[in-house]
């Protein structure tokens, strides 16, 4: 199993809220009058990148496929010492397959790591503990009970054209209409789930939602860096002094 940071284990799920005006009084705290019904909330717009509460568990069992835990913790270990060493280790990985705990793995990647990084024992180790305690998360991961208050928010779902067999019977926006009390617009990519980041679509979808008042004030905004062409020459006064 091999990780890589745009390989086919990233999962995108990529959310950008757009908040609409809410009175605030003192320490930020919202101030309700009236009715329930007509008390103002937050609200925005949620941008979904190829990825939905429902659909997260079947794509990241697609990847992980059967591969057993011990695996797992093999990979995350080899792929985070290539990313904080700046190369591979040499016989490390063939020294994970005799070792079954994960504290007994992570003082061999600790060792393995000295002299190789300036990052101190202690981070190396807490790095590696969080990469691998997002992945028990994320499969430990169970959307339901987000099913049970519906948002008002509006949610775009930006998918990819291309998904795998196991997404073939989930519907085109990906069961988010469960999550919003409002209609879920569905944006088609060309690219593939690893870049879909990089889609040129990307940035004019997003657009399509902003405030008009916003984008026209982003038009307005003079974007130049400016400089001095000469800030290395120092002022020579003679240049500005005049012949008597």
């Amino acid at each position: 199993m091999e990780l890589s940071g745009r390989g086919p284990f990233r999962i995108n799920c990529k959310v950008v809220c757009q908040s609409q005006p809410v009175d605030y009084v003192s320490r930020n705290q919202t101030t309700f009058t009236g009715s329930p019904q007509r008390r103002p909330c937050l609200q925005g717009t949620i941008f979904c990148v190829d990825s939905a509460p429902d659909v997260f568990p079947v794509q990241l069992k697609a990847v992980l496929e059967d591969v057993s835990e011990n695996d797992i913790q093999n990979a995350v270990i080899d792929h985070m010492y290539t990313v904080i060493a700046g190369k591979e280790s040499e016989g490390l990985s063939e020294q994970l397959v005799s070792i079954s705990s994960w504290k007994d793995k992570i003082d061999l990647y600790s060792q393995h790591l000295r002299g190789t990084t300036h990052c101190s024992s202690q981070y190396v180790r807490t790095l590696i503990d969080t990469a691998y305690g997002r992945i028990v998360e994320a499969k430990k991961y169970d959307p339901d009970h987000l099913k049970k208050s519906p948002m008002r928010s509006k949610i775009v779902l930006m998918r990819c054209r291309t998904q795998p067999e196991a997404l073939a019977a989930c519907p085109s926006d990906f069961g988010l209409s469960q999550y919003t009390r409002q209609p879920v617009d569905v944006h088609e990519l060309q690219a593939e789930h690893s870049d879909a980041l990089l889609d040129l679509r990307c940035t004019p979808i997003v657009h399509k939602y902003l405030d008009p008042r916003l984008l026209e004030d982003y038009s307005q905004k003079n974007l130049c860096e400016t400089y001095s062409p000469f800030n290395n020459t120092f002022l020579n006064v003679a240049d500005y002094t005049s012949e008597d």
